[in-house]
C-alpha cells in the first residue's frame, strides 16, 4: 500500500546522472512515490484473478500504465527501466504479465517512523536525521580536497573491481583535470567520483546498444549477390530461381 507518507531525497542526487535530465528525474521520483510503504496483497489486474504480494519498496505496474502517467512511449519506459537496472538502482523481477520491480536501498528514501506519524513527530524525526547528517558533514569538512583525492587513489583497485570494464585510473585523472579546469568543489569527492564512474558506465552501455544494432541481409549462394539490407525481417526473397532466407548481421 502506497499510503500518504513522504519520501526524502539527498542533495547529492544533483551529482547523479538521473538529475541531468528532467524527464528521467520525474520518472525516478514517480517510481519512489509509487513504491509500497508496507507489504500489501492485491489483484493487479481485473482480467487476471491472481493475488500478488507487493512488498515494501516494490512497484507493480505496466509499461502501458507508466507510459500514460509519464506521457512517454512504452519503449522509452522500457529503456529507462533497463538503465536503472544496469546501474543497480532497481531489481526487475522476471514477470511477463506486468512490470514488477524493487527499489534497491529503499530505506535510504524512507524513515521507518514517518508515514503514519503526526506532522510534529515527522519534524522531530527529520531534525534528528539532520543533526546526524550535520555531524557527518562536519567530519568530512575537516578533510581537504587533496586529502580526499588521496583517499580515493588508495581505493582505485577496489573501484576497478566494482566498475569492471572501466579504466578507473584513467577516469580518476580525467576527474582531477576536470576539477582543476572548472574550479568545482564538493563535500564528498568519493561520492562524486562514484557518480562519475556510473555515468561513464551508462554512456558506454548506451553506445554499445547503438553499435550492436542488427539488420538482415539476403545473400545468394549462386550469384553471390547481396539483396536488401534491412532492419526488418521478411520470410524470404527469390534469386536465381532459389528462395533465400535472411541472415542476421550486426552493424
Amino acid at each position: 500500500m502506497q499510503g500518504n507518507g513522504w519520501i526524502k531525497l539527498h542533495r547529492e542526487i544533483q551529482q547523479h546522472w538521473i538529475f541531468q535530465r528532467d524527464d528521467y528525474l520525474k520518472a525516478w521520483v514517480l517510481l519512489l512515490i509509487k513504491a509500497n510503504h508496507s507489504d500489501f496483497k492485491t489483484l493487479v489486474s481485473d482480467k487476471i484473478s491472481e493475488v500478488v504480494l507487493i512488498k515494501r519498496g516494490e512497484v507493480v505496474s505496466s509499461l502501458k500504465k507508466l507510459s500514460i502517467e509519464l506521457k512517454w512511449s512504452p519503449s522509452k519506459v522500457k529503456r529507462f527501466i533497463t538503465k536503472l537496472e544496469k546501474d543497480k538502482m532497481i531489481h526487475l523481477k522476471n514477470e511477463r504479465r506486468w512490470t514488477h520491480l524493487t527499489i534497491l536501498n529503499y530505506e535510504t528514501y524512507q524513515y521507518k517512523r514517518n508515514a503514519d506519524e503526526p506532522l510534529a513527530n515527522r519534524k522531530r524525526t527529520a531534525d534528528e536525521y539532520n543533526q546526524r547528517k550535520d555531524k557527518n558533514d562536519n567530519k568530512k569538512k575537516n578533510l581537504s580536497q587533496k586529502e580526499q583525492l588521496q583517499g580515493i587513489q588508495n581505493l582505485l583497485k577496489e573501484k576497478s573491481k566494482k566498475f569492471a570494464g572501466i579504466n578507473v585510473g584513467f577516469e580518476f585523472e580525467r576527474m582531477k583535470d576536470w576539477l582543476k579546469a572548472t574550479g568545482k568543489q564538493y563535500k564528498n569527492y568519493n561520492a562524486f567520483f562514484n557518480n562519475w564512474l556510473r555515468k561513464v558506465k551508462t554512456d558506454r552501455a548506451e553506445g554499445m546498444e547503438e553499435d550492436e544494432k542488427i539488420f538482415y541481409a539476403y545473400k545468394c549462394d549462386l550469384c553471390k549477390k547481396v539483396h536488401d539490407k534491412s532492419e526488418f525481417r521478411d520470410l524470404f526473397i527469390t534469386c536465381c530461381e532459389t528462395e533465400i532466407q535472411p541472415i542476421k548481421e550486426w552493424k
